[in-house]
């Protein structure tokens, strides 16, 4: 599992943003995350702007034609332990990604931020 600590979420110019204690580097574009945030001991849940923010963002969003978000505060999943993993652009618009360690943590590997297995 990587251990995320308590990190400030302080997003781009463009609303967009990525934990820096998970190896986003290593997912290749265009693919689904979810084996990979299984991998570093995570689950996930996904939060698309056009479903999660209100009329009025998801029409201005719509009628912007800018890759901006930065005014959609995601929801995060009902429950404890969710942390935000990831803000960012899709084909379909932003999505946000929400991260959960696994609930059997003791065979769950430790990523480090290059993201490679490492020793407990």
């Amino acid at each position: 599992m990587i251990e995320h600590g308590n990190i400030e979420v302080k997003r781009d110019a463009q609303g967009m943003w990525l934990h820096p204690a998970f190896p986003w580097n290593k997912v290749p574009e265009n693919t689904d995350i979810t084996p990979y945030v299984k991998e570093w001991g995570y689950e996930c849940r996904f939060r698309a702007l056009d479903n999660d923010a209100s009329d009025e963002i998801v029409e201005r969003y719509a009628n912007s034609n800018d890759p901006d978000c930065s005014y959609w505060t995601p929801t995060p999943p009902k429950g404890d332990g969710w942390i935000l993993g990831a803000i960012y652009d899709t084909e379909d618009g932003p999505v946000a990604c929400f991260l959960k360690p696994l609930n059997d943590q003791a065979h769950a590997p430790v990523i480090n931020p290059e993201g490679t297995k490492c020793q407990r």
